[in-house]
């Protein structure tokens, strides 16, 4: 089977940027082995695409939560407690890294120092 049609089942297993588990049964039910390799990969892709992953050092800030849930509409967000951030947040949105954290901010700040000094 062609890659293009593996993507475009994998697709169309989607609804409203979650998986359908229905569907993924009755594609994966007539998929012979090598495609469903191809299809299993092209689903994790996928939903690597359409989740944003949030660390926080609190969990129930809901005036963040709704901010990010404006910002990224069509994301399907997942968030985790990170109690050794001091301040801010880490969002990963599929292989980009968004670190709003304190910590982040002050190793930028003495980067910068140092690529500047030499």
């Amino acid at each position: 089977m062609k890659i293009k049609l593996i993507k475009q089942l994998a697709k169309a297993s989607f609804d409203n940027n979650s998986l359908n588990e229905n569907k993924i049964k009755i594609v994966s039910s007539k998929l012979k082995r090598k495609d469903l390799r191809s299809y299993l990969r092209a689903l994790k892709i996928l939903d690597q695409e359409n989740t944003l992953f949030v660390s926080m050092p609190i969990t129930d800030d809901e005036k963040v939560k709704n901010a990010l849930q404006i910002r990224f509409p069509n994301k399907k967000i997942v968030y985790t407690l990170n109690k050794d951030l001091l301040a801010g947040i880490k969002i990963v949105n599929n292989d980009l890294l968004y670190d709003f954290t304190l910590q982040g901010k002050i190793e930028r700040l003495i980067g910068h120092f140092y690529d500047t000094n030499d």
